[in-house]
Formats: structure tokens, C-alpha cells, sequence
């Protein structure tokens, strides 16, 4: 049992030195998916971490804006290298939004957001920075139909139910050339044109 001890006293008091392959990570509290925050955290089991790692991991997953606090603990695991244990609050602060990309199925990208990110299906953070992370998301996922293009942000009002909404669009949204009216009795299809 004691040496047991001394290697774990050892471990952890030589942390800020030493690099020691990060065996596990563990995630509470959060209910974005394991890989999306390994990813965001740039962390890989098997790889060399020190707490400068650690505390760059969790600054990296701040700066997304997807969470409201993070904080980590760490222990020596059993095959002498470091047991990573994040605890992760995410956003409570969430804004109905839509994804309006021309030509591709909303529900579709809502279906793939959302395995990657649960909280936030149909509803996302109302900051800058999780718009701006969740923009760039779906940019690279739908890369082919926005044909590279990148995703913007738009504060919109629903008109119907009277709230604001947070809309992801392509930078440049197409251009109409023509249009047809069918059924009008007051105006010629000229002047509905010449009024939109």
C-alpha cells in the first residue's frame, strides 16, 4: 500500500515537470458528446499531457462559448500515467434558432448538430462566441452544398410568435432573377415585382 502512495505523491508533485501519457478522460456534467469535446479539447488518450496541456484543453473548450463553467481534477491511473476527470456545465442560456441553407434539409442538419452537441437542438447559446463555433460546425459539415462558403449569424424576430431567433445562413445567400404570381386580382404580376 505504501508504495502505492509514494508513486501517487510522486506523480502528482511532479506534474508541472513531467508529461505522462493522459490514460482516461472522464466527463461530468455535460451533455455534449464525448468525442465533439475531446475534438475541441484537442485531447487523445495514449498522448503525452502535463498540467499546461490541461489547463490549454480547458481554455480551448471556454472559448467556444458552449459552456458555462469548466474545471478539471486529475489522479495517477493504473498504468502510471494521468486519469483526466473534466467537469463541464453547459450553457443554460439558450436562444431558439434555424438553419437556413438554401437547398439543404434543415432537419438533417439538425439531426447531425445535435448528436454532436444534445443541448442544443433547435435552441443554441445567444453568445458570439458558441454562434461563431457552431457556424463554423456547420460550414464544415455542409461544406459541399455551401460549396466552401462560410456560415453567418443573423438575429432574426419570428413574427408569428413574437420572439427573436438566432438564424445560420451562407455569407451570400442566392440571388432571385425571376418571379411568377399566380391568383392576383388587384395587381399585375409588373407591380407585385416592382413592390418586392
Amino acid at each position: 500500500m505504501l508504495p502505492k502512495l509514494a508513486l501517487a505523491l510522486v506523480l502528482l508533485s511532479s506534474l508541472h515537470a513531467q508529461s505522462l501519457p493522459l490514460e482516461s478522460v472522464i466527463l461530468e456534467g455535460t451533455g455534449v458528446s464525448r468525442d465533439a469535446v475531446l475534438g475541441i479539447a484537442q485531447l487523445r488518450v495514449g498522448a503525452p499531457i502535463d498540467k499546461k496541456a490541461m489547463d490549454a484543453a480547458c481554455a480551448k473548450l471556454t472559448g467556444t462559448g458552449l459552456f458555462q463553467s469548466i474545471s478539471y481534477r486529475y489522479a495517477p491511473g493504473p498504468k502510471r500515467g494521468y486519469v483526466l476527470t473534466l467537469t463541464i456545465e453547459d450553457q443554460k442560456q439558450l436562444t431558439d434558432a434555424v438553419i437556413d441553407f438554401p437547398f439543404v434539409d434543415e432537419a438533417e442538419l439538425w439531426q447531425w448538430l445535435a448528436s454532436q452537441y444534445p443541448p442544443f437542438n433547435r435552441k443554441v447559446p445567444g453568445n458570439d462566441a458558441a454562434q461563431q463555433f457552431l457556424s463554423a460546425a456547420l460550414a464544415e459539415h455542409a461544406k459541399a452544398e455551401l460549396e466552401g462558403q462560410p456560415v453567418v449569424t443573423r438575429m432574426e424576430t419570428d413574427l408569428a410568435r413574437h420572439k427573436k431567433l438566432i438564424s445560420f445562413q451562407p455569407a451570400t445567400l442566392p440571388r432571385i432573377y425571376s418571379m411568377n404570381f399566380t391568383g392576383q386580382h388587384e395587381l399585375t404580376s409588373g407591380a407585385l415585382g416592382e413592390l418586392l
